[in-house]
């Protein structure tokens, strides 16, 4: 699968999917849709619609935008999804992947979304993290690898 081919499908979910929300999504693949990448799409699925479902719930923003980008890193591609929402503070940024663990005080159950995205993430081969501004934005990274002659799928 190409870059370009994960990003245009998960961009066009997240439209359906987000339609009532009224969020504007962008794709940006900074020249990156021809490389492929190990990649189980219905998987990798999984992590954007979990990101995105988070920055849904969380966003206090009519206008929230999300956006979706590639970049190459050496033999990996880094995907990044990004919100213009609240963010998150710096002390929670590393829990954040910890199983059942939650920003939001006010809810008696917490999730297991991006739990489940670190454990997709690392069957690829990946690593994911997350980078935000506590109100202005948070952003959900991963690397992918890319398919080159040294390396071929299994």
């Amino acid at each position: 699968m190409t870059v370009g081919e994960l990003l245009s499908s998960a961009a066009e979910s997240i439209k359906a999917d987000t339609l009532d929300s009224g969020a504007v999504i962008k794709c940006d693949m900074n020249g990156c849709e021809d490389e492929q990448i190990y990649a189980d799409k219905a998987r990798l699925r999984r992590v954007f619609t979990n990101v995105v479902s988070n920055s849904l719930r969380h966003s206090d923003k009519r206008d929230l935008e999300i956006s979706l980008s590639a970049s190459r890193r050496k033999d990996d591609v880094v995907i990044k999804i990004t919100d213009n929402g609240c963010g998150v503070k710096p002390d929670q940024l590393e829990k954040i992947f910890e199983p059942l663990y939650t920003t939001d005080t006010s809810r008696s159950v917490a999730g297991l979304g991006l739990s489940i995205c670190r454990e997709i993430i690392g069957s690829h081969g990946g690593i994911i993290w997350a980078e935000s501004e506590y109100g202005k934005y948070f952003s959900v990274c991963f690397t992918l690898g890319i398919v080159t002659s040294e390396k071929r799928p299994e």
